[in-house]
């Protein structure tokens, strides 16, 4: 895939400077944007598939019963940091936090391993991994 992409910027750089009116190719050009955008976002999305399949997929399924789970999964915490907090040591949340609490107690007292070395990068594309999968299905 990152191919198609390299190779699709290296089509759009021949084709700017071989017109002769053409604007000098930069990251504001539109298309050079998207591009970019979309490699990135490609990236992210693998790099979080990959975290998702090695830490959560044994436990959580996008396409299942927690798809109710991971819906709008953001909004229902209060503050970002305490879902970081949150997959990095459920149980000392679950002692401060309501919506924590309530999940542990919903769940029958089965809380979530730990993950303490995730940092907030893999942390996020994981989410970002997950937000993507969802939407997709929509």
């Amino acid at each position: 895939m990152r191919l198609r992409y390299l190779f699709i910027l290296m089509m759009l750089i021949v084709l700017v400077f071989c017109s002769e009116n053409s604007e000098p190719i930069t990251a504001n050009n539109k298309l050079i944007r998207n591009v970019i955008k979309d490699s990135t976002t490609n990236a992210n999305y693998q790099e979080g598939k990959t975290l998702f399949v090695a830490n959560c997929d044994a436990c959580h399924r996008l396409h299942g019963t927690d798809q109710m789970f991971f819906n709008n999964l953001n909004e229902r915490w209060k503050e970002k940091k305490t879902l970081y907090d949150f997959i990095r040591n459920p149980q000392e949340v679950i002692k401060k936090d309501a919506y924590a609490k309530a999940m542990y107690e919903e769940y029958n007292h089965v809380s979530m391993t730990a993950f303490a070395w995730m940092t907030d990068k893999q942390i996020e594309l994981t989410l970002h991994y997950i937000a993507m999968e969802l939407s997709s299905k929509k």
